[in-house]
């Protein structure tokens, strides 16, 4: 069983590029807000995580674009032994349609690499 989930909406905002300390070292991370259900009278404002070397996935995208975004699900156990659900962070994202975005820019096509689903880049 997957814990990856597709998220179709239109983007509301995305976050400029924020440097978090993790366990391994500095990492990258940006939030989007991906407006779910937004033709509809309740449209619900979802907050989605990209972070490392995805961060920058949605550089070519912009407010009001409608996307498909492939969420990975997680939980954990706090120290109480609750269980919670953690932020769902993405690893790909098209256009609704399916299609990516046409540039010609290097950093561009290593996004779009990135964008296919590799979960790492080696140069």
């Amino acid at each position: 069983m997957s814990n990856s989930i597709e998220l179709r909406g239109r983007i509301k905002s995305i976050s400029d590029a924020e440097t978090i300390q993790t366990k391994n070292g500095d990492m990258e991370k940006r939030v989007v807000a991906l407006t779910l259900g937004a033709d509809s009278n309740y449209p619900v404002d979802y907050p989605i995580e990209v972070m490392g070397p995805k961060a920058n996935i949605f550089s070519a995208y912009k407010p009001n674009d409608e996307v498909s975004i492939s969420v990975n699900l997680r939980s954990y156990t706090d120290k109480n032994g609750n269980l919670r659900s953690g932020n769902p962070t993405a690893w790909r994202v098209t256009y609704a349609d399916g299609s990516i975005p046409n540039t010609t820019s290097h950093e561009t096509k290593v996004e779009s690499f990135v964008n296919q689903g590799d979960s790492e880049l080696t140069f």
